[in-house]
């Protein structure tokens, strides 16, 4: 070939590279106008009602790139409008991609909160940012979730705060008043409904007045004036913002006052229910507390199609089913249907009701079903956790939490769940791998260098090298009373017992008593000859919780005695 033919392909070839990139970098060019677009069509769908339409541009969009974080907070939106589950789901995806946004745990939270789930909810906010913890929206939130889980002094910090930084919102002394409403000082009571009364004559904003009217009715009826709780949930349904959920509350009210038209006021608010999805929800939740199942099964039965086969509402009549415990209906009703974003719900429903009925194969291939689905994201795995322990699976639960601790690394509380269920389970040896990785990933953490070496000994695992670790945490905090035991104990196994008596002995009487650490005292007691003494300590450790290692150990050392 020619040099002048070989410069041309060369070039020719050049061409050829720079048109293709050039191409790719256009497709990708068009994938994000595309995208753009995606999302501004469900913004505007939803400005118009459209939520049908809203819900197909959404779902593109999240096909097309399954981070797109301002798609899922849209999906999210729409699913905590229509009260279903699967808000929880998109809210922790949006928090898993943008940890760092303050607003996105505060929704979540609140979100965690309203499906009461306040695991979800107090480690949303654990992780918000330092400098965020200052506002007064975060206490807000903190309070409104410290109040539901009962926690009123720590509830009435977050609001007091909040109301020293924000001195102008009505709504931060709204939250105040009800959180002090709930508490025994008889002025501060005076206070509190003194400012929810004021509230309701004087607020220009609906919505406060409708929160404050709540308010005095849940008040009036813990003080159990009936008739003047009647009246205010009355008059609460007057307020143009008044919510579906203030009906159920009048229904509430109706059934503690004896009134006799609450059957026919309970058929009014069912037909009422229709008008929305997100009032079927609410109606269905409220019924599940206050009726019969089979009487809730046959309502829903009556529902529009368009209701019947939303997931949401799937997923509640599976409840339903599980409170009947119709394993076979609830295995069937669940064949042929899909529930979206919520499809490894439908998997755990199934494997429940097929374990019921004692069909472990068919249960075991709907439980892998249900792992596989949940793509190991935490939102799923939460609510998962969540209904294990509600349907008595403590394999299960260990499964999601070992996932949980492997995947999500971030989240130590599952791990110490994992640790905490493994020990109460007797699982000595899945207990040391879990406890062997987790220092693996923290190297410096000497409580878990303690707990790796005193299981490791209980199981002769050397390989660890246990005895080096007990001397390791016993030099780092002489006077620590765990880690003082742990390295006794170390000397007791190599035969050097009377060591082990005086690393003992440092410990204070009544820390030598606490029952976690009168076994092992017992133990280097006996050693060392001291048989009468030993004997009073086996004494003091006999109804501590032990590992199976720890017990077999305990009363071999006990036998005659």
């Amino acid at each position: 070939m020619k040099p002048k033919t070989v410069k041309m392909v060369v070039w020719g070839l050049v061409g050829c590279v720079v048109l293709a990139a050039a191409g790719y970098g256009g497709f990708r060019g068009y994938k994000s106008w595309r995208q753009k677009r995606f999302v501004k069509q469900a913004r505007e769908f939803l400005e118009k009602g459209e939520d049908r339409k809203a819900v197909i541009s959404i779902q593109r969009a999240i096909r097309s790139n399954s981070k797109d974080v301002d798609a899922l907070r849209l999906m999210a939106g729409m699913a905590e409008r229509e009260r279903s589950p699967a808000a929880l789901v998109w809210r922790q995806r949006v928090v898993d991609l943008a940890p760092g946004s303050m607003n996105d745990r505060l929704s979540l939270a609140q979100n965690a909160v309203m499906f009461r789930d306040f695991g979800v909810a107090t480690n949303a906010l654990a992780g918000v940012l330092e400098a965020d913890r200052k506002t007064a929206e975060f206490h807000n939130v903190a309070g409104a979730v410290a109040s539901t889980m009962g926690q009123l002094e720590e509830a009435e910090a977050h609001f007091a705060e909040a109301a020293r930084i924000n001195t102008v919102d009505p709504s931060v002394q709204l939250n105040l008043a009800v959180v002090r409403l709930q508490g025994t000082n008889a002025q501060s009571l005076v206070a509190a409904r003194t400012a929810l009364v004021a509230l309701t004559a004087g607020a220009t904003n609906s919505s406060l007045r409708c929160r404050a009217y709540r308010e005095l009715v849940y008040d009036a009826l813990r003080s159990r004036q009936t008739n003047e709780a009647l009246t205010l949930a009355e008059t609460l349904l007057k307020e143009p913002e008044a919510s579906f959920s203030d009906r159920l509350l009048r229904l509430d009210v109706m059934g503690v006052n004896a009134s006799t038209n609450t059957l026919e006021s309970l058929m009014t608010v069912r037909r009422e229910a229709t008008n929305s999805l997100a009032s079927v929800n609410q109606m269905i939740l409220w019924e599940m507390k206050k009726i019969h199942p089979a009487r809730i099964l046959e309502w829903i039965g009556t529902l529009p199609d368009e209701y019947q086969t939303n997931a949401a509402i799937s997923l509640m009549t599976s409840d339903v089913r599980v409170a009947l415990q119709d394993w076979p209906a609830l295995a069937k009703s669940l064949e042929t249907q899909n529930w979206g974003a919520m499809e490894f719900m439908r998997h755990a429903f199934r494997s429940l009701a097929l374990r019921r009925q004692n069909l472990n194969e068919g249960a075991d291939v709907e439980w892998g079903l249900t792992m596989k689905d949940t793509g190991s994201e935490l939102g799923p795995l939460n609510m998962l956790l969540r209904v294990a322990a509600q349907w008595r699976m403590p394999e299960e639960m260990r499964e999601i939490l070992n996932v949980i601790s492997t995947r999500h690394p971030r989240e130590q509380w599952a791990a110490q769940m994992l640790i905490q269920n493994l020990y109460n389970e007797g699982q000595t040896r899945p207990l040391l791998s879990l406890l062997n990785r987790q220092l693996a990933a923290n190297p410096d953490d000497f409580s878990l260098k303690n707990n790796v070496a005193m299981t490791a000994m209980l199981l002769d695992a050397q390989e660890l090298r246990p005895h080096d670790l007990a001397r390791q945490v016993f030099d780092a905090s002489p006077t620590n009373r765990a880690f003082v035991s742990s390295y006794a104990f170390s000397l007791y196994q190599q035969g050097r017992n009377e060591e082990a008596l005086k690393v003992m002995d440092r410990l204070s009487q009544d820390q030598r008593e606490a029952p976690s650490i009168a076994g092992y005292y017992a133990l280097i007691l006996k050693a060392n000859g001291k048989n009468d003494l030993a004997k009073r300590y086996f004494e003091l450790a006999k109804d501590e919780k032990m590992l199976p290692e720890e017990r077999k150990l305990m009363d071999r050392a006990r036998v005659g005695l």
